[in-house]
């Protein structure tokens, strides 16, 4: 059996190197930040502390624009420190 051929043409869209073009919501700005400790890829990651009480979080604002063609993926790494959350979100 000939083994699967795979090509890759990735593309990093964003990288949440810093807290520009990034908003967030539920909450205002507070806590908005771009640290160093969860940087999946390069130097910082951006987080924002959340509560149970409201839903918060951040975007990044579509200031540019790209196409998900047909048989394209989108990959986005997210990771979640508050214990549960994940259950319900």
């Amino acid at each position: 059996m000939t083994a699967a051929a795979y090509t890759s043409d990735l593309t990093d869209v964003f990288l949440w190197e810093s807290t520009a073009s990034v908003s967030a919501f539920g909450g205002g700005a507070a806590g908005l930040t771009a640290e160093t400790e969860f940087a999946m890829e390069g130097t910082n990651a951006v987080d924002k502390q959340v509560t149970s009480s409201a839903d918060k979080g951040f975007l990044r604002d579509n200031t540019a624009n790209f196409t998900i063609g047909a048989d394209d993926h989108f990959y986005q790494w997210i990771y979640s420190a508050v214990f549960g959350i994940n259950d319900t979100y």
